[in-house]
């Protein structure tokens, strides 16, 4: 009997339908992939943001009408000028150093120190007039000031070194880091 017990055992195990097994059917499950794939571009995409936002790539565009330079000109000396704002006056400095008071050569700052509790704006118009007669191609400038120089200090600044509508200075001008 207690074969026979054994052997109903078998017959039953073989007459009961066997259980389906995906992989027989020769189809991938994707959704594992898929959930994969998704993460990976989601996770490039916060990454590239991430780093275009801290990127910052200083880059003009060219002037038209300037037309190609030959390769026998020489390399002229750029001025490199820059206007700093700080509460005792304003400090002019080029590639050759910070100019000393009346923009004559270099030395220490300020090279327009404040007149009473203002700034020396005619003062600066001055500078930048001697400075633009030694570099007269030149037209760049870059103004910065300290973090607790008003707004206000900045924009006058930027006007005096522009100069007027019939003399024409230093008309491109850029903000320094910082600026406020």
């Amino acid at each position: 009997m207690a074969m026979e017990g054994r052997v109903r055992s078998l017959i039953r195990r073989k007459a009961r339908p066997p259980e389906h097994d995906p992989s027989d059917d020769g189809e991938l499950n994707l959704t594992a992939y898929l959930d994969i794939v998704t993460n990976v571009i989601m996770f490039l995409l916060i990454t590239v943001t991430t780093v275009m936002a801290t990127v910052n790539i200083n880059v003009s565009s060219p002037r038209t009408g300037g037309g190609g330079g030959s390769a026998d000109e020489p390399e002229q000396n750029q001025l490199n000028l820059m206007v700093t704002i700080t509460n005792s006056g304003h400090i002019v400095a080029g590639s050759g150093g910070v100019l000393t008071q009346g923009c004559e050569r270099t030395g220490s700052p300020p090279t327009v120190p404040k007149r009473g509790s203002d700034w020396d704006w005619d003062g600066l118009t001055r500078c930048a007039e001697k400075i633009k007669s030694q570099f007269q191609n030149e037209t760049r400038a870059v103004v910065a000031a300290n973090p607790d120089i008003r707004y206000e200090a900045v924009v006058k600044t930027m006007d005096a070194i522009r100069g007027t509508e019939g003399h024409i200075l230093f008309n491109d001008i850029m903000m320094s880091a910082g600026i406020q």
